[in-house]
């Protein structure tokens, strides 16, 4: 089994903070091939922004994730099980959940073992999904400048698995019968300061600091500010993918 990498602790206030949740569509389009409603597992769960959406639908939500930090800044729900788990073994009964989410972290997991986990949990005829984000989109100057920063200025500094984010996890072997689905996005009007947020909560931005004791940030702040001008806020989009199938 791979080593845990938790990339996401030192900076988990700014994770809770800024990083965008998902639409409503998304869970509606899950739900739509759910037999039941008893209990789901949203497995990495971070600061719960998927959990709380299933807490409004499912009976119980089983929520881990490798990081206390982040599991203490998870809002809280009568129906939502916190706990620190690592994806691949749980400890959770044979045949428990009716639903097992990923959002934005299948990435980081030891696929074979991880699949291994599902299966084992997971009841008959169970929902999976797997989903992420592709860099944030607005209009053509900040996407220039973001295309620059992520792939030039901190593009060195990204792990390994970040490579199946960039191919919207076509690269994974899902081993379930695959589910067509549609395309969904999600939008915010944010400030400067919330972007600035969003990317001090990037892991490569993490790993450039550790190794140059300066923020990468400072390198495009002003290009950043003069993009807004005068603008208080500017609509930013996350594109997002998905991966869901059956588990028989």
């Amino acid at each position: 089994m791979k080593d845990i990498k938790d990339n996401f602790s030192n900076q988990a206030t700014e994770y809770a903070g800024y990083r965008p949740g998902y639409p409503q569509e998304l869970f509606d389009f899950i739900y739509q091939h759910c037999k039941q409603f008893n209990t789901a597992w949203d497995c990495a769960t971070g600061n719960g922004q998927a959990a709380i959406h299933l807490s409004e639908r499912f009976n119980k939500v089983y929520a881990t994730d490798i990081s206390d930090q982040q599991l203490e800044q998870a809002e809280k729900r009568d129906n939502i099980i916190y706990s620190n788990a690592r994806a691949e073994a749980t400890g959770f009964e044979d045949n428990t959940f009716d639903l097992i989410t990923v959002a934005q972290a299948l990435h980081w997991f030891d696929h074979d073992a991880f699949f291994k986990e599902v299966e084992r949990v997971s009841k008959p005829g169970a929902v999976f999904a797997a989903w992420g984000y592709n860099l944030i989109r607005c209009n053509e100057e900040l996407n220039n400048i973001i295309d620059d920063f992520y792939y030039n200025i901190v593009g060195p500094y990204w792990d390994a698995e970040r490579r199946h984010v960039d191919n919207e996890y076509k690269s994974i072997n899902i081993p379930f019968e695959e589910l067509p689905c549609p395309t969904f996005s999600i939008s915010y009007q944010w400030t400067y300061e919330q972007l600035i947020g969003y990317l001090n909560s990037w892991s490569s931005v993490q790993h450039y600091i550790k190794k140059h004791d300066i923020n990468p940030i400072s390198l495009i702040a002003n290009n950043l500010r003069s993009v807004y001008n005068n603008h208080q806020s500017l609509t930013v989009t996350f594109p997002l993918f998905i991966r869901p199938g059956i588990i028989s």
